[in-house]
C-alpha cells in the first residue's frame, strides 16, 4: 500500500487508505510509552469521532500526557517545565476524552499499563484494563484481532542504504507483526504495518534496525517529529537510599541485573555505584544501617565489580547508562555456548588472548587443522582479524604470512598469535532491554552513543528479555547471578506482594513485566526475585501507614513465588521459608510503630509462637533513627537527592520539596486551617527564598489571594535546609 508522504493531509490520507483496507472495524495495537505515533493515532481517532460507523478499538499502555495543575499553585510550578520538558508534544486526543469519560461509543481504548494512579478517576479506563503479563501482550493483541500496526520510527540512511529502526519500542512489534503475517498470509483478515518517522528518536540497532519492507506504510511528515515525551527523575529519599545501599549488597560479581525507572531503581544504581567507586563509604552506610554481611556473602558480595554486571531488563532506564560510566555494566554477553562457557570460567571479557584459542582447541570447538567453518566462527566473533583466509590447509594474512593452520603445533600457534588474533571479542552486549523511557539528557545520549557502546545495546522483542524463549542452556549461562529488581507497594506479611492495585479492584498501574520477572527468577538456578518497597506511606489525610499489612484484597505477586524483600531498615530473604519464619523476617524490616500489631494479628491467628518477641535491634526501625545514621553520608554528598541527575533547576528542586510538605501540611481540613493560621502571622518570608518565589510568580504579590500563596509558599521554603541556610 503506498501513502503519499510528506504533505499535510498524508495522515488523512493514511488513515482512508487503511479503512479501505481493512474495513471500518479497526483494532490498532501500538507500543506503550513514546513508541506511539502520536499524530497518526489522532488522526483515527478524530476519524472514528467524526463516522460513527467506524469501530475503533486502540490497544495500548502507558498512554503519557502532560501534566495538569490541580490548583494555582501547581500551576505556577508546572507551566515554566512543561514550556521546558515538553516543548512540542503532541498530546494524545483520547487520553482527556478517557479521563473525562467522554469517549464516543464506536471507540474503545484498551490498556494494559496506566502511569501510575493516573486513570484511578476514569471509569472507562478502569473498565476497559487488560490484565496481562508484558509477554502476553502479543497473545491478546491478536486475541483482539489486531488489523493495524502504528509505531513511531527513526530513521537513517537513503535509497539502497534506507534503514529504520523500532528505537525505544521494539518489545511487541517484533513478536506481534510476523504472526500477523503469518495469519494474513493463511488467509487471515487483511493487516496493515505503519511506520511514522520520528527524527528525534535515537536510531537504536541490533535487532531494532529493520528494512522498509517491514511495513506496508512508512510516513515521514512534518506532524510525526518532535521531542520524545520527557520522564524526569524522582528525588530520591533517605529511605530510598537505604534501599539502594542494601540492594547492592546482593548481587553477584559477574552477575545480571534488571531494574526499573523511578526513585527505587535509581537508588540501586546508586548504590552500585558507591560499591564500585566509593567502596569504603559504601560499607560505612551498610554499617551505619546495621546491615550484616551473611546473606551478601551467599547471594551477593560487597567488594568492587572486578568482571562486571550485564543488564537484561524489560526497560532500558537511564541508570544502565550510569553504571556503564562507573565500570559496573561491563559484562560482555554472547551469543555462543562456548564464548559464553569461557567467559563464565575465567571472568575475561571481550579480549581475546591465545589461551582462549587454545581453550577451544583442548574443548574440541575448532578443528586441527582448521576449516572453513571455523574460519567464519573465528572471524565472525572476532578471534581472527578481518583479511585473515584459509587456502590449501595455509592461514594468509593481511600482511603476508603463510602459516600452517595446525594450531597444536607450538611454532603454527606462536606465529596465528602473533599475525591473526584480533584484539577483542566481536558481537557481544553489555545491555539487552526491549523500551526505554527517560530524562530529556537520557534520548541525548542515546542519539550521540559512542559506536563501540551503541553496537553493545540490543534493543529486543520482549519475549527475548522477560523469558527464556530459544537455547535455555545459553541463555542460563548468559544470565548467571540474575538479580531482579522490581518496585511494590504492600507486603502481606506472610509474603504476598502487591505491586498494581487496590483492594477494590483500582487498577494504579499494571502487572506489566514484574510477574514476568519473579518467575524467571525461580527458574535460573541461581537467580534471585528482589522486591523493593519503602516500610510506611502516608494515606489522604496525611497519617502513617504501615506498607506491610497482615492482608490485602488484591496480590500482584502470591506468596509462593515468595523471594527477597527490601525496606529501608534490611533485607528479608523468605525463599523457602515456613509462615512463621516469613512473618519474622518481615517484621524485621518493618517499621517499629507497626510491629506490635501486626505481631498482635500474627498471634491471634496462630501463625507464630505465643511468647514470641522481637529482636531488641528491629526495635530502632524508625525514620529518625534512621536519618541519623545517614546523616554523616548526606552531608559528604554521597547520598544525593538526585543521583542520576535532573531536569529542575535548582530552585525548581526546592520547590518540589516544599510544595510536597505544604500539600502534605493542607490534606485535611485541620491540617489547612492550621496552615493558614500560620501563614497569617506577622514575620517576613526569608530573602533566601526570593529566587524560589520569583520563580513561582510571587515576587511581587498583586492582591489578597497572591499574599496570602507567597506566605504559604514562603512558610513552606523557610523550612528547606537550603533556605534556612541562605
Amino acid at each position: 500500500m503506498a501513502v503519499k508522504a510528506g504533505t499535510a493531509d498524508s495522515l488523512e490520507q493514511c488513515v482512508e487508505q487503511v479503512i479501505g483496507r481493512v474495513g471500518p472495524r479497526l483494532v490498532l495495537g501500538t507500543p506503550l510509552g513514546i513508541g506511539k505515533c502520536n499524530a497518526l493515532i489522532n488522526a483515527f481517532y478524530q476519524r472514528a469521532c467524526r463516522d460513527a460507523d467506524i469501530h475503533l478499538r486502540i490497544i495500548t499502555a502507558l498512554s503519557l500526557s502532560v501534566p495538569q495543575p490541580g490548583s494555582d499553585l501547581e500551576r505556577r510550578f508546572l507551566e515554566p517545565l512543561a514550556r521546558r520538558l515538553w516543548p512540542d508534544y503532541p498530546e494524545l486526543d483520547y487520553v482527556s476524552d478517557l479521563l473525562a469519560d467522554r469517549l464516543p461509543a464506536n471507540v474503545e481504548v484498551l490498556e494494559f499499563y496506566f502511569p501510575p494512579g493516573r486513570m484511578l478517576g476514569a471509569p472507562a479506563a478502569q473498565r476497559n484494563y487488560i490484565s496481562s503479563n508484558y509477554t502476553h501482550v502479543c497473545r491478546d493483541m491478536l486475541a483482539h484481532g489486531v488489523n493495524v500496526m502504528a509505531q513511531a520510527v527513526a530513521v537513517r540512511g537513503s535509497g539502497e542504504t534506507l534503514r529504520y529502526s523500532l528505537s525505544c519500542n521494539p518489545d511487541v512489534t517484533l513478536d506481534l507483526v510476523p504472526q500477523v503475517r503469518r495469519r494474513e498470509a493463511a488467509g487471515g483478515a487483511p493487516a496493515v504495518v505503519i511506520g511514522v518517522v520520528n527524527r528525534r528518536l535515537p536510531f537504536m540497532g541490533s535487532d531494532a534496525e529493520v528494512t522498509p519492507d517491514f511495513f506496508d506504510t512508512v510516513l515521514d511528515v512534518p506532524a510525526g517529529t518532535h521531542e520524545p515525551f520527557a520522564m524526569p527523575a524522582s528525588a530520591v529519599s533517605v529511605a530510598d537510599h537505604a534501599i539502594g545501599v542494601h540492594a547492592a549488597a546482593l548481587i553477584p560479581d559477574g552477575g545480571t541485573l534488571q531494574i526499573g525507572i523511578g526513585s527505587l531503581g535509581d537508588a540501586v544504581v546508586h548504590g552500585c555505584c558507591l560499591r564500585q567507586t566509593a567502596n569504603a563509604a559504601w560499607k560505612e552506610a551498610r554499617q551505619r544501617l546495621g546491615a550484616a554481611d551473611g546473606l551478601a556473602e551467599e547471594v551477593g558480595g560487597t567488594q568492587p565489580f572486578a568482571t562486571g554486571l550485564y543488564g537484561a531488563s524489560e526497560m532500558f532506564v537511564e541508570g544502565f547508562l550510569t553504571l556503564c560510566d562507573n565500570g559496573v555494566l561491563r559484562r560482555h554477553v554472547y551469543d555462543d555456548p562456548w564464548l559464553e562457557r569461557w567467559q563464565e570460567l575465567t571472568g575475561g571479557g571481550p579480549v581475546v588472548s591465545r589461551e582462549l584459542l587454545e581453550w577451544l582447541v583442548a574443548e574440541g570447538v575448532m578443528d586441527t587443522p582448521l576449516t572453513l567453518s571455523d574460519m567464519d566462527w573465528l572471524i565472525n566473533f572476532g578471534v581472527f582479524r578481518e583479511g585473515v583466509s584459509l587456502r590449501d590447509g595455509f592461514l594468509h594474512t593481511p600482511d603476508g604470512q603463510r602459516i600452517a593452520a595446525d594450531l597444536e603445533d607450538p611454532a603454527s600457534l606462536a606465529a596465528v598469535e602473533a599475525h591473526c588474533l584480533g584484539s577483542r571479542l566481536r558481537g557481544g552486549r553489555v545491555l539487552q532491554a526491549g523500551f526505554f523511557l527517560g530524562s530529556q539528557r537520557f534520548y541525548e545520549r542515546l542519539r550521540q552513543l559512542p559506536e563501540a557502546l551503541h553496537d553493545a545495546i540490543q534493543m529486543t522483542a520482549i519475549g527475548e528479555v522477560n523469558r527464556l524463549s530459544g537455547d535455555r542452556e545459553l541463555e542460563t549461562r548468559q544470565r548467571r547471578g540474575a538479580r531482579f529488581f522490581n518496585a511494590a507497594m504492600k507486603m502481606t506479611i506472610i509474603g504476598a506482594a502487591v505491586s498494581d492495585g487496590l483492594d477494590d479492584g483500582s487498577v494504579v498501574s499494571g502487572v506489566g513485566g514484574q510477574f514476568d520477572f519473579v518467575s524467571l527468577a525461580h527458574k535460573l538456578p541461581d537467580g534471585r526475585s528482589v522486591l523493593m518497597l519503602r516500610s510506611t506511606r502516608r494515606n489522604s489525610e496525611g497519617q502513617r501507614e504501615s506498607n506491610i499489612v497482615p492482608a490485602y484484597g488484591h496480590i500482584t505477586i502470591p506468596r509462593h513465588l515468595r523471594d527477597m524483600v527490601i525496606t529501608e531498615y534490611g533485607v528479608a530473604d523468605l525463599r523457602s521459608c515456613t509462615d512463621s519464619e516469613i512473618i519474622k523476617r518481615l517484621l524485621c524490616i518493618c517499621d517499629a510503630e507497626f510491629q506490635p500489631g501486626l505481631l498482635a494479628w500474627a498471634k491471634k491467628h496462630g501463625k507464630i509462637e505465643a511468647d514470641y518477641a522481637l529482636p531488641g535491634q528491629c526495635r530502632n526501625n524508625t525514620p529518625a533513627h534512621l536519618a541519623r545514621a545517614l546523616e554523616p553520608l548526606r552531608a559528604r554528598g554521597l547520598l544525593p537527592e538526585y543521583p542520576l541527575g535532573t531536569d529542575f533547576t535548582d530552585e525548581e528542586q526546592v520547590l518540589a520539596r516544599a510544595l510536597t510538605s505544604l500539600k502534605a501540611a493542607t490534606g485535611t481540613r485541620l491540617g489547612l486551617l492550621r496552615t493558614l493560621l500560620r501563614a497569617a502571622r506577622p514575620g517576613a518570608v526569608p530573602a533566601s527564598a526570593d529566587a524560589c518565589l520569583a520563580r513561582m510568580g510571587l515576587a511581587r504579590p498583586g492582591g489578597l489571594r497572591e499574599r496570602l500563596l507567597r506566605r504559604l509558599v514562603g512558610q513552606a521554603l523557610a523550612q528547606q535546609p537550603e533556605i534556612t541556610a541562605g
